[in-house]
């Protein structure tokens, strides 16, 4: 499934970054990379893990902003 992947990516990131495959510095790396390289506040983000389940929580005007930010790049 798609959410494999999408876990298998978050711990991948999380091991380049900290040597540690984990949800949680998969979490952090992505947090990172937010932030170097879009516009939104990643305070405001609500992360836990590499797919798609409710406690991953973004607003629509987030959401507006990171497809901006990605189109534009």
């Amino acid at each position: 499934s798609d959410n494999l992947y999408a876990n298998s990516f978050t711990k991948e990131l999380g091991l380049s970054v900290s040597k540690e495959g984990s949800y949680k510095q998969g979490v952090f790396a992505i947090r990172q990379i937010l932030d170097k390289n879009t516009h939104l506040d990643v305070k405001q983000l609500e992360l836990s893990d590499g797919m798609g389940t409710r406690y991953n929580l973004i607003t629509a005007n987030q959401m507006v902003t990171l497809l901006t930010d990605l189109y534009n790049n």
